[in-house]
């Protein structure tokens, strides 16, 4: 399918942000001799610690998120003229300045003087991010005191049935 869509399309770069395809697609470039025609260029999401199979010699160029991804290229093989180091790529709205701690829990509603957990379960809410949050909170309230020692923002992604079982729970301690 890699080949059929290189050979439909006629691509004169490809940019891959996965690290599962890097070999396919140039193995097809190669085998289809369009190796010197199409710029092959990986940008890399991961911080640090990242899958070999991120780095392909036959890379034109290698955007690395970070120094210690850099440094993990070219211990993979690619040449230093081959990497860059750029951090991650984000929509600009993204980027927007951070509020101060304080005014960051007032806008999320937050109790001021607890400690706050975050939660995350990938972009889709993924994993055991409930059964993970049960434990937490257990952890987080005090029962000797009966009252939170802490408080659980959970980040559901796009998943709406986390969401919704997440909110049906009634939770001992601050959740959001």
């Amino acid at each position: 399918e890699v080949e059929a869509g290189l050979m439909e399309y006629k691509p004169d770069i490809i940019i891959s942000v996965h690290p599962l395809m890097q070999h396919i697609p140039l193995w097809v470039l190669k085998w289809q001799g369009l190796e010197k025609k199409v710029i092959f260029v990986t940008v890399i999401t991961d911080l640090s610690t990242c899958h070999p199979t991120w780095f392909h010699p036959w890379v034109n160029r290698c955007y690395c998120s970070s120094q210690e991804v850099a440094k993990k290229a070219l211990q993979e093989g690619l040449e230093e003229s081959q990497t860059r180091i750029y951090g991650l790529p984000i929509r600009p709205s993204f980027a927007r300045a951070v509020l101060v701690k304080d005014e960051l829990r007032k806008e999320l509603e937050m109790d001021p003087d607890l400690p706050a957990v975050l939660l995350m379960g990938g972009g889709e809410g993924m994993g055991p991010v409930k059964k993970t949050a049960k434990a937490l909170a257990e952890s987080l309230y005090d029962k000797k005191a009966e009252k939170p020692i802490g408080q659980i923002v959970i980040i559901c992604g796009r998943n709406k049935n986390l969401v919704a079982s997440v909110e049906a729970i009634e939770w001992k301690i601050p959740v959001k």
